[in-house]
């Protein structure tokens, strides 16, 4: 089967190879600055420097409200629902007071003084992480590992010890990028520290028949080059002794990464169990959505409404569908959809990162009770690809869509919905770096298997084969 592999990360990356992940999640200290020069800060004083974290604004504002800074009536929203008109124009007006003599203004991102234990947002006890040293590489190595395939989820705690390898007499800004086999899967947040960085961030990566899950440290500069720092590797292979660890991950040339590891094999993700109500949208089968919904459109919105907003701002991202957003804002935007389909916001100002979005939609097309590609059709499309000529490419169209025509109505219309937008982003893959074979990697398991409980094995080269070849056929500007 043909892999979407990489080589070896360079040390040196091109800041036009991150410009699009630097848009949607900027260093922290670039975030404060743009607040202080903004209205009303312009001429006060900056308080200490505290720890503070992009995913954690919201949450450090509640608890200040709890201390007294803010009154208890100002309203600190998190849902991602829209707002109501009423309550924009209430908190457009807030006055804060001032309890401690001093103007309230927006706190720098990073402590003053590394040893004010206080200031760290995490406190860890090492004794409870497994100190976790990357084996030496060797040529034989590669063959004795074995491939996992399902969902990781990485809580990526901190880093301690990350000294500079120059003299520097100012805080660094450093974010971690996440690559499973040498193809980048998640990024954080950039953090501005000098030995410690504080990322408390969660990720759930998809793995394809993966061997290795590596953690890749750079500084980041809006000038320069973002240089390589800090690197450390794992080996999935320690998930066969048990599906949870917590390590501390000895870091080259220096420093130790505290994470944690969540394994859950493929089998238990795609036994497609059909949520326990029919009044939400996860888990719940196509028809009744569709039908309880009315929208007219013929599909479930919330495949509709994330697939228009993939297309209105991320056809053009580096990695669309494969990179992995937030999943606790993942889990907030899920539970959005849940409550109410209509009122969901996704827009950039409420939904930054479009990968939160691609991720929802996956998670939703993967746990759907049946698959989107039914198990009968998929075995006629295997037979039908058999005996495709490779010199009649519009019979081949023709026998793929007469095969397709087999399928439910409302399956059939979210096919046809899906394939269109997936041309659409394959069209844009000199930009985004998704061809066809990429996205078959990321979507044709979802959409096409279903394990069956007894089942010990799955093989996920022919789902993503067939996939790779309906896209490639697939009309590019097909007559609605």
């Amino acid at each position: 089967m043909e892999t979407c592999r990489r080589e070896s990360s360079p040390s040196i990356f091109t800041a036009g190879e991150y410009r699009d992940w630097l848009t949607r999640a900027p260093s922290t200290s670039a975030i404060y600055e743009r607040l202080r020069r903004g209205r009303g800060f312009r001429h006060v004083q900056p308080l200490p420097r505290i720890a503070h974290s992009v995913e954690s604004l919201l949450d450090s504002l509640q608890q200040e409200r709890q201390h007294g800074l803010y009154p208890a009536n100002v309203p600190v929203r998190r849902s991602l629902l829209r707002p109501k008109t009423e309550e924009l124009t209430y908190t457009s007006h807030i006055n804060y007071p001032r309890k401690f003599g001093f103007h309230r203004t927006v706190p720098f991102p990073s402590p003053t003084k590394h040893s004010d234990e206080k200031l760290h947002l995490l406190t860890l006890e090492p004794e409870e992480f497994y100190k976790y040293r990357p084996q030496r590489e060797s040529k034989m190595m590669p063959r004795s590992l074995d491939t996992f395939s399902g969902m990781l989820r990485v809580q990526l705690l901190t880093g301690r010890g990350l000294r500079p390898t120059g003299q520097f007499d100012h805080f660094r800004d450093l974010y971690c990028v996440i690559e499973c086999d040498h193809v980048h899967k998640a990024r954080t947040a950039v953090r501005t520290g000098e030995h410690s960085f504080d990322w408390d961030e969660i990720f759930e990566l998809d793995l394809v028949e993966n061997q290795e899950l590596s953690f890749l440290i750079y500084s980041w500069d809006p000038q320069n080059r973002h240089k390589l720092c800090y690197k450390g590797t794992i080996h999935l292979n320690m998930h066969k002794e048990g599906p949870a660890h917590s390590l501390a991950l000895k870091l080259e040339p220096r420093g130790t990464l505290y994470l944690k590891l969540q394994f859950t094999h493929l089998r238990q993700i795609l036994e497609r169990i059909p949520a326990p109500t029919s009044s939400g949208v996860f888990g719940v089968d196509l028809e009744t959505i569709v039908a309880r919904e009315n929208s007219g459109l013929g599909v479930p919105l919330i495949l509709k409404r994330c697939i228009d907003e993939v297309e209105s701002r991320g056809l053009t991202t580096v990695g669309i569908y494969r990179l992995c957003g937030s999943a606790v804002r993942k889990e907030m935007l899920r539970d959005a959809f849940e409550r109410n389909a209509w009122l969901v916001d996704l827009t950039e100002e409420h939904v930054h990162d479009i990968n939160v979005v691609t991720n929802i939609l996956k998670d939703y097309l993967r746990e759907l009770p049946e698959p989107l590609f039914t198990k009968s059709l998929f075995d006629m499309l295997l037979d039908g690809i058999s005996v495709c000529l490779p010199d009649d490419p519009e019979g081949n169209v023709n026998l793929m869509f007469n095969i397709l025509d087999c399928l439910p109505k409302v399956n059939r219309c979210a096919v046809l919905c899906l394939m269109d937008h997936l041309k659409r982003v394959v069209s844009h893959s000199d930009r985004n770096k998704m061809t066809s074979q990429n996205l078959a990697v990321c979507f044709g398991p979802v959409v096409m298997c279903h394990v069956l409980p007894k089942e010990r094995s799955v093989e996920l080269g022919k789902f993503i084969d067939v996939f790779r070849y309906l896209l490639n056929i697939w009309p590019a500007h097909r007559g609605l």
